[in-house]
């Protein structure tokens, strides 16, 4: 099946993963389904998790172990390639439709962690233990999602899909980004506004502007006239400047500046009609 055409702005999506033609440098000497699985049986209830989402969390889970083999080994080799896997795993993500590449936390840790001290002591042939301590300490962190955010984060990133292209090819896509569905389902809206913002440093990074504005508009269509009256260089400040929450906070910020303004001229007009005997029309 051809993928559909994609418009978020100007923004036209990463296709050259050209690590992915390296050799591995681990992941082909473990057994990567038996480690996937021990993740899964540590905190995963089989018998009231649907087993198509345990199907697509083991996917998420081996295509992690892939990423990190890539990152590790280009770190190895002295390559510079970090930025560049992770605007793979956000653009094959949505394009693919395919929630389980999105890596990037993961990817974000793991960067964190591999000084060059760590780095230059590294014999490649015992690469694999240090790697699973740290994917052992990410899934702690959460780096490394545990299946009840992977399935939220995997919602969001579905009807990410479906906003900018899938609906084309499939007519029924949810309707998260509806008001209804944010109010009713605070942890998914959470996640939405998240990943949006995620999303959006990344396209910013890459002089999206336009399509950082739209991606900010799909994880934040409760205040429309908000996003749509931020300057260019407030846009830049709450993407570059400010993490997630601080992010959000500065959004609603200016919502209720926009929902008191509003209310007092409101109560204005209304008075002033009171008082000279007027009706107020619509």
């Amino acid at each position: 099946m051809a993928e559909p055409e994609f418009d978020i702005g100007e923004w036209r999506q990463f296709n050259n993963a050209y690590w992915q033609a390296d050799p591995y440098l681990f992941s082909t000497e473990i057994d990567s389904l038996s480690i996937c699985n021990s993740f899964i049986e540590s905190h995963v209830n089989k018998i009231e998790t649907p087993f198509r989402l345990i199907d697509s969390y083991r996917s998420y889970l081996i295509q992690s172990i892939k990423d990190v083999d890539y990152q590790v080994n280009a770190l190895l080799k002295g390559r510079n390639q970090f930025e560049q896997q992770i605007t793979y795993s956000i653009d094959s993500s949505i394009t693919k439709a395919q929630p389980w590449r999105f890596t990037c936390y993961l990817q974000k840790y793991i960067n964190s962690q591999m000084s060059e001290e760590i780095i230059h002591s590294i014999d490649p042939c015992r690469v694999w233990p240090i790697v699973e301590s740290m994917l052992e300490q990410a899934f702690e962190n959460g780096a490394l999602f545990r299946i009840e955010k992977y399935i939220k984060v995997a919602h969001v990133l579905m009807d990410i899909s479906f906003d900018i292209g899938w609906d084309s090819i499939y007519s029924k896509a949810s309707s998260l980004k509806h008001i209804e569905g944010l109010t009713t389902n605070p942890e998914r809206a959470a996640t939405l506004r998240e990943i949006s913002l995620f999303i959006g440093r990344n396209f910013w990074s890459r002089n999206f502007f336009e399509a950082a504005e739209q991606i900010i508009y799909i994880g934040f269509p409760d205040i429309p006239h908000v996003v749509g009256n931020i300057e260019k260089g407030e846009l830049e400040r709450i993407l570059t400047k400010m993490n997630s929450k601080e992010a959000v906070q500065t959004l609603f910020s200016a919502q209720m500046a926009h929902s008191s303004k509003s209310t007092s001229c409101n109560q204005i007009v209304e008075g002033a009609l009171r008082i000279i005997g007027g009706r107020r029309t619509v």
